[in-house]
């Protein structure tokens, strides 16, 4: 009935191996075996079977690919992926008219690295938009961050855009509660809340000498056509400012209070600090907005505003160091 199996052995020393979504590559000359069943019905690729791929440092076990048409992938199973932090079990579904990828990752952890990683100004992703859910016990956002029981619903178009976003965690000895997502009028919503500010602003390389805190942020697009520009608040509260050499510079010429603070593991303490903000997202890099932003209870007191563009990796911040601010 035009039906063919074919059992496959592959020696995989000679060649080069990769995979891209991965940042992985084999290098030749280096140890590396491939086994599957291959289905074909006239011809045609239909499955892959017990693919099992091994190496020095990848590790594929009893995966499946389905297939239709003219070979066309529509949905595939990893029961087990291990390279470097990922240990993970993945499944993924291919919508025929949209080529929407749906794909589900549960395991021990996932390093996302590879994946947030921006080429020429894009986001690293497949053209297919991607809809992804995230269940894992760790998940690397940077080389020293890690979230911790992350659970993650990801929807993104073909041009890398965000749909929707909705996460759940840990980071550091608090909890993250993040949600973007479109109300009923098409406007874009952005919830954040985090009850250990420094723990999540270190975990996403964004600030590393806070300590502590509450974060609060909310924001909102004008409306449906401008889904990319959310204007809205930031606040910080009961926070410590540790290790900062330049912001006690900057404190030293006005007044030495405060100043063996900011150098100390004790950190200088403040009350709240609080932003408005406007956040563009851009496929170049996202720039950040602040307005009105000033900081409250400390000997010391800040007020600030200006930009920071990530394209650019430009940040400009002016305002004004107030040295007795209960005063």
């Amino acid at each position: 009935n035009g039906r063919a199996e074919a059992a496959i052995r592959a020696d995989l020393k000679p060649v080069i191996f990769s995979v891209e979504q991965l940042e992985y590559t084999k290098p030749p000359n280096t140890d590396g075996t491939a086994t599957c069943t291959a289905v074909l019905q006239n011809a045609k690729l239909r499955e892959v079977q017990a693919l099992t791929i091994k190496t020095p440092d990848l590790t594929l076990e009893n995966a499946a690919l389905g297939f239709e048409g003219e070979s066309v992938l529509r949905r595939g199973s990893f029961p087990r992926l291990i390279h470097g932090e990922t240990n993970i079990a993945l499944g993924l579904e291919v919508a025929p008219q949209t080529r929407q990828m749906r794909v589900a990752i549960k395991g021990a952890s996932l390093d996302a690295i590879p994946l947030l990683k921006k080429e020429d100004g894009k986001i690293k992703t497949d053209k297919p938009p991607i809809f992804a859910t995230v269940d894992v016990a760790k998940l690397r956002v940077n080389p020293d961050g890690v979230l911790d029981n992350v659970q993650l619903t990801l929807d993104m178009d073909a041009q890398g855009g965000l749909n929707r976003l909705d996460l759940d965690g840990t980071a550091g000895k608090g909890t993250i509660k993040m949600r973007l997502n479109p109300d009923a009028s098409g406007k874009m919503n952005l919830s954040l809340e985090a009850t250990d500010a420094g723990a999540t602003l270190r975990t996403f390389d964004a600030y590393e000498n806070m300590k502590g805190g509450k974060l609060s942020i909310k924001g909102q697009s004008k409306n449906a056509l401008e889904k990319s520009l959310i204007t809205g608040t930031a606040n910080i509260t009961n926070f410590k400012v540790v290790k900062a050499p330049v912001l006690a510079r900057l404190v030293g010429l006005i007044s030495p209070t405060g100043i063996p603070e900011l150098l100390s593991g004790e950190g200088l303490s403040f009350a709240r600090l609080e932003t408005e903000f406007d956040w563009q997202r851009r496929q170049q890099g996202d720039l950040y907005k602040f307005r009105n932003g000033r900081t409250s209870g400390s000997s010391v007191g800040l007020t600030f505003e200006g930009s920071v563009d990530k394209a650019q990796n430009q940040m400009n911040i002016k305002g004004e160091i107030v040295p007795i601010a209960m005063v």
